[in-house]
């Protein structure tokens, strides 16, 4: 038997559907560029080449703003791949001096190729 708080959720999950479907649903810019690339598809083996990577923001140290406030400062980091979708992620340094990196799942060898990509397409001034 479902209760009735499932049974709400279902009835929220339908009509977000429903806005979908009729186009009354507006997406991140982000997800639209996703969806050019062809949206989801993990039989590609290529599914996370990188199409476009970029800094969100940074942060100063204390200011309160990021997802841990009271560190040191950090940046977001933003992604969008080939049939994977898009996402970030954020590094700051905390109060004691340790960089952190909070990778919403994503593997190391994942974020090195993300980091690589917005280097490779940085203007370097020197």
């Amino acid at each position: 038997m479902e209760s009735e708080a499932m049974m709400e959720d279902k009835d929220d999950r339908e009509e977000i559907v429903d806005a979908v479907h009729e186009g009354r649903a507006e997406w991140h810019p982000d997800a639209e560029k996703a969806f050019e690339n062809g949206g989801l598809n993990f039989n590609d083996p290529d599914q996370f080449d990188l199409t476009e990577v970029r800094i969100e923001h940074c942060w100063a140290p204390h200011d309160g703003r990021g997802p841990n406030p009271g560190n040191n400062g950090g940046m977001e980091v933003r992604y969008i791949t080939k049939n994977a979708g898009f996402g970030s992620f954020t590094i700051f340094a905390d109060i004691k001096g340790n960089t952190i990196c909070d990778n919403e799942a994503m593997d190391r060898d994942f974020l090195k190729k993300v980091m690589c990509k917005l280097i490779d397409e940085a203007e370097l001034k020197s």
